[in-house]
């Protein structure tokens, strides 16, 4: 307390000042103790925001796992709509010439066969498509279509694949259907033994004939 004198009027202005002093010093402790009660109530709040974000998480996790597989499952599906249109535009053509040609009709690859016959066909054929997009061969025109069908049919599908593997390393230039073929030609003379051939100098794979060693000069 001050110690003014007893008529001073200094006491008229601490009046005034300590009514402010209690009500400031009633707020304050009001609000401690509102404080500590709010404490103790949030922390069930905070434990169960946690569980949300943990399983929020989880949920992010499992969606960045399953991105992969999506896109497996839409190549997929790109796959089979491309060879089920090759499939309607073969049959188109073949009902064209049908009306046009006196009913001759050219030979389809996919007549006179079996269900399971045909999923075979159609497994073969989405993975020479898929092989030869990684080895970088064209696969997106329906010539691409037309050349890796009668390569298969000429040759077989395993063959085929082992022919789309060698490009490996080939210059962009001999990436084609006809650099392919040319290797399943020589591979067929071979007996398709398959073995490895040195790179030539052009970075593509050596198909020459070797020199016999009896026309080596010796050393």
């Amino acid at each position: 307390m001050p110690t003014f004198g007893e008529n001073a009027p200094e006491w008229y202005v601490w009046d005034t000042l300590q009514f402010k002093i209690d009500q400031c010093a009633e707020s304050l402790e009001a609000k401690k103790a509102s404080g500590k009660k709010g404490g103790s109530a949030k922390q069930p709040e905070a434990d169960e925001s946690n569980v949300k974000q943990t399983e929020a998480n989880a949920s992010t996790l499992k969606q960045s796992q399953a991105k992969p597989s999506k896109a497996k499952q839409t190549e997929a599906d790109e796959s089979n709509v491309k060879q089920n249109a090759y499939i309607q535009e073969q049959e188109q053509v073949k009902e064209q010439e049908k009306n046009i040609g006196g009913g001759y009709v050219t030979p389809n690859p996919y007549d006179d066969v079996t269900d399971d016959e045909l999923r075979r066909m159609r497994e073969e054929q989405a993975d020479v498509e898929t092989t030869a997009k990684r080895m970088g061969l064209p696969a997106s025109a329906s010539g691409d279509f037309d050349a890796m069908d009668r390569l298969r049919a000429e040759y077989g599908a395993e063959n085929l694949l082992k022919a789309i593997n060698k490009t490996q390393g080939a210059t962009e230039k001999s990436r084609c259907w006809r650099y392919v073929e040319g290797i399943l030609r020589k591979e067929k003379e071979r007996g398709y033994t398959w073995a490895d051939k040195p790179p030539d100098s052009m970075g593509g794979m050596s198909y020459g004939r070797s020199v016999p060693k009896s026309h080596e000069r010796d050393l």
